[in-house]
């Protein structure tokens, strides 16, 4: 059974490791800012305090705050996590965070679920800051989550990310890929990192390029986001083998990547459009999410670059999976460099449009403060769990 990984090693943008195990799961890392820890006396009493650690002893604990696949690798003993506290302060920047309050008294989605101006209901271009102050009595609110967690990542403008993509098996790494992904966001940033000229009306373009191993160097793939919601994205591959170009479908970016288990739709956890799925909430939640610890405690390497952006490096040598530790006796796939945080939670359900989409709903939970994607359950089309 093949697991794929994927570790930047660096970008501008919060990003993470997303691993995905056939049939069985994937977790995200979810980057954060200075953590404060409580002392570490409090997980005396309390099993889920920070400083505590989450395994066998303590995984009942957990039970409200794990999906049950999940939650079943640490009663077995397989998953073991120390646990970390969030940071009391706010995230965004101040103009960030006025854009986001004007924007909620303005903005709707119409019945496709694309963005619009109320009450006119005309298409929004060039917006700046979360869209919606989300309402979960709300029938719109699912789309309206997601919408917000675009935007919330779409602020970086562009990003360059140096990836690893691992395979990992029941022995160990199986194989390793490495490429170069950049994207360009026409939507959602600030005005002055914004090309001017925009002439097939993007909203995004992402490429990616590998580098490694041999068979799969030069293998390249492009992909256009369009602002209308009757454009579906247009991508493109190459494969050196074929030595050409194809076309390929929208539906096919729910396939593997490379032929690993994560797929170009996972992207920054979800990357499909918004118009091309059914939306639902399903409801609030608190959980216990996956945390880089590096970002958490402020090892993260951070530049400013003459253009505006930021350059980030995370440390050398990180131990994140099981199998890089020779003395884990879990899985060899499991997260052991991440903390568990506990976060507040958007649960909301994507269902495809498209019959051709490998899966049947996409279950995603978002988080509520900063919109970034923290968990994804994804179900065939009689509602069997394929991957969590």
């Amino acid at each position: 059974m093949a697991r794929g990984l994927v570790c930047p090693d660096r970008s501008r943008a919060n990003a993470g490791c997303v691993m995905g195990v056939a049939g069985m799961w994937s977790a995200p890392l979810l980057l954060a800012a200075l953590v404060v820890a409580r002392p570490a006396a409090a997980a005396a009493t309390d099993p889920l305090a920070p400083g505590a650690v989450l395994d066998a002893t303590t995984a009942g604990a957990a039970a409200d705050l794990l999906p049950p696949e999940i939650l079943a690798h640490y009663q077995t003993g397989n998953y073991r996590n120390r646990l970390g506290a969030w940071p009391a302060r706010p995230h965004w920047e101040p103009a960030f965070s006025d854009a986001s309050a004007s924007n909620a008294s303005r903005l709707d989605v119409d019945e496709r679920g694309s963005i619009v101006e109320k009450p006119q209901g005309t298409l929004v271009r060039g917006l700046y800051g979360l869209p919606f102050r989300i309402d979960p009595a709300d029938p719109r609110a699912g789309v309206k989550v997601v919408w917000n967690a675009y935007y919330a990542y779409w602020r970086t403008g562009t990003s360059r990310d140096v990836l690893a993509l691992d395979w990992v098996g029941k022995r160990g790494l199986e194989r390793q890929a490495v490429l170069e992904s950049h994207a360009l966001f026409w939507e959602g940033a600030p005005r002055a990192r914004i090309p001017k000229d925009n002439p097939l009306d993007l909203a995004a373009q992402q490429r990616a390029v590998v580098s490694s191993p041999a068979d799969l160097n030069g293998t390249a793939s492009l992909v256009w986001r369009f602002r209308e919601a009757d454009r579906r994205d247009q991508a493109w591959t190459y494969v050196p083998a074929l030595r050409r170009v194809r076309q390929v479908s929208p539906a096919n970016r729910s396939d593997g990547f490379l032929g690993s288990d994560l797929s170009q739709d996972d992207g920054a956890f979800f990357d499909g459009k918004p118009e091309d799925f059914s939306w639902k909430l399903l409801g609030e939640r608190t959980a216990l999410v996956l945390a880089d610890p590096a970002s958490l405690e402020g090892r993260v390497e951070r530049r400013g670059r003459p253009d505006g952006g930021i350059e980030e490096t995370w440390p050398e040598g990180q131990t994140v999976l099981g199998y890089q530790d020779a003395g884990w006796k879990g899985l060899p796939w499991a997260p052991i460099g991440p903390v568990r945080v506990q976060r507040k939670l958007w649960v909301i359900e994507a269902v495809p449009k498209d019959p051709y989409y490998q899966y049947g709903r996409i279950e995603i939970g978002i988080d509520q403060e900063t919109f970034q994607g923290v968990r994804s359950r994804k179900f065939d089309a009689n509602g069997a769990l394929l991957r969590s």
